[in-house]
C-alpha cells in the first residue's frame, strides 16, 4: 500500500512540474514578441502612372516600435529600375533593380512620407507609433 500511494504522490509532483515548467515555457515565449516585417511592393506597371494609380502597394502603412517597425520594400516591377526615398534624410534605398529588395527599420515615431526618385508619382507613406 505504501508504495501504490508513494507511486500516486510521485505521479502528481512530476505531472504538476511538468505542467509549471510547460507553463512558464508558454509564457517565455509568448512574452518576447520578434519584429515582424512588413512588406511594400513597387507594383507591376507602376512605372506607367496612366496603367497604376498607386505604385508602392501598400501605399500608407502603419508600423509599431519593437513590434512591426521594419519594412522592406521590393520591386516587382519587371525591366525597371525604382527607389525609395524618404523626403526627409531618413532612407535612401538608391537604384534597385527588378527583383531587388531594401530594408530599414524604424527607430523612432511619426511619419515619413517617401517616393520614387525616377517616377515621383510613385508615393508612400509610413506611420511609426510607440507601443
Amino acid at each position: 500500500m505504501f508504495s501504490k500511494r508513494l507511486f500516486v504522490v510521485i505521479a502528481i509532483v512530476v505531472v504538476l512540474a511538468g505542467g509549471t515548467a510547460l507553463l512558464l515555457s508558454i509564457q517565455i515565449n509568448t512574452g518576447i514578441q520578434a519584429s515582424r516585417i512588413v512588406y511594400v511592393s513597387a507594383v507591376k506597371g507602376s512605372s506607367n502612372s496612366s496603367l497604376v494609380k498607386d505604385g508602392f502597394q501598400p501605399k500608407e502603412i502603419l508600423v509599431i516600435i519593437g513590434i512591426n517597425n521594419t519594412v522592406t520594400w521590393t520591386n516587382d516591377d519587371p525591366g525597371v529600375i525604382h527607389t525609395v526615398h524618404s523626403d526627409l534624410p531618413e532612407f535612401d534605398s538608391g537604384f534597385l533593380d527588378p527583383g531587388r529588395a531594401f530594408t530599414h527599420t524604424f527607430t523612432r515615431s511619426g511619419t515619413f512620407t517617401y517616393h520614387c526618385d525616377p517616377h515621383p508619382w510613385m508615393v508612400g507613406k509610413v506611420i511609426v507609433k510607440e507601443k
